[in-house]
């Protein structure tokens, strides 16, 4: 008896190492949506590295810890933001370090300056500033738990409580601050309140 002989498996190839498969696509369906489709397969299989330009997917590469809505301008013309913070490095297609500010209105990702550290903890407070928290680090200088946003730059100048870290911001009807914090003594609560922390 003769044995047919078995087929080899072939290779899967990339359809741009050449450009033709892709060209005759276009051409034959050139005013189809079928070409479109097509062609935007064929661009996906060669794994092609996208342009950063903050649109894309609204996720994150890593995990989010928190997150507030939050109007850059106040009663500007700017609509509220979304700020994410967590231990992300990628917001949409663009850069991040921890902290990044989303768009609904146009679907846009935007970097919100660098913290170093874990972001844990957001809040807005009732001047409108923004206020971040966590295991945040500044070399050479005492626990700095929180942070500030300035318009440019996140900022130490605002009253420190006494802690290594914040795991939970919270705001009062009242517009006191409070704060679920990792401390010597174990996990505490302080409120902010009367321009000092208790």
């Amino acid at each position: 008896l003769l044995t047919p002989p078995v087929p080899r498996a072939r290779r899967p190839q990339c359809w741009l190492r050449s450009g033709a498969a892709l060209r005759r696509a276009l051409c034959m369906n050139a005013t189809s949506f079928a070409g479109l489709v097509l062609a935007t397969a064929a661009l996906a299989q060669c794994d092609l590295q996208p342009t950063a330009t903050g649109r894309g997917v609204p996720s994150l590469d890593e995990t989010a810890s928190c997150m507030c809505e939050w109007d850059p301008d106040g009663s500007g013309p700017l609509g509220p933001r979304l700020v994410v913070g967590g231990a992300f490095t990628l917001a949409g297609d663009l850069p991040a370090n921890g902290i990044a500010m989303f768009d609904p209105a146009t679907n846009l990702w935007s970097p919100l300056g660098t913290i170093d550290g874990q972001v844990n903890a957001l809040a807005v407070l009732p001047n409108g500033q923004l206020v971040a928290g966590g295991l945040l680090t500044d070399i050479g200088a005492p626990s700095t738990p929180l942070r500030v946003w300035t318009g440019s730059t996140w900022s130490t100048a605002i009253a420190q409580p006494n802690a290594f870290a914040v795991q939970v911001l919270a705001v009062a009807p009242n517009g006191d601050l409070y704060a679920s914090c990792i401390a010597t003594f174990g996990m505490q609560v302080h409120r902010f309140a009367g321009g000092s922390w208790q």
